[in-house]
């Protein structure tokens, strides 16, 4: 099972109040979209960075609590119901694996180190360069997309599931 994950946080209080969860699962079944937005946080608005909470093109948006989003990243880190193992992919992960310490959750504690792909990495190593923002790594794969429904988390965890794919 392949789960891809990417957050979205109130970008000033440095990843203390997340206000999306973005992840996409692929298994055997097909590929589901879940972008979760975090009904504690849905008032706030970034200063720095734009985000889209809303504009999922993958599905519907679901409001739900902080701790429902900590129980379904941690279900689906788990394999979901089938207990299945897990790959994580995720895009220049640095900043995501804090804010998810902060929640508690050490992604080593689900997913073996070996398990852990990072589309950043994954695609320095293929076209060098330095630390590449997704868009630019879709472009590079010719993966369509359209710019306004990035930094919106559902959506950027089905474009790097995209981006693993094209790149393994």
């Amino acid at each position: 099972m392949q789960v891809a994950i990417d957050l979205e946080w109130y970008d000033q209080t440095g990843g203390d109040h997340v206000t999306e969860v973005g992840l996409a699962i692929a298994d055997s079944k097909g590929t589901r979209y879940l972008h979760l937005v975090i009904r504690e946080n849905s008032h706030l608005e970034n200063f720095y960075a734009y985000t889209s909470s809303s504009g999922f093109v993958f599905g519907t948006s679901q409001l739900v609590s902080l701790c429902q989003a900590k129980a379904e990243i941690v279900f689906w880190l788990l394999g979901g119901k089938q207990k299945k193992n897990v790959s994580l992919i995720w895009h220049s992960p640095h900043r995501d694996d804090a804010v998810l310490r902060k929640l508690g959750i050490n992604i080593l504690d689900y997913v073996p180190k070996e398990n852990l792909f990072d589309t950043g990495e994954m695609f320095k190593s293929c076209f060098g360069g330095g630390n590449p923002k997704l868009s630019h790594v879709l472009d590079r794969l010719k993966i369509k997309y359209d710019p306004r429904a990035l930094h919106n988390a559902g959506n950027d965890a089905a474009y790097t599931l995209k981006a693993y794919t094209a790149l393994e």
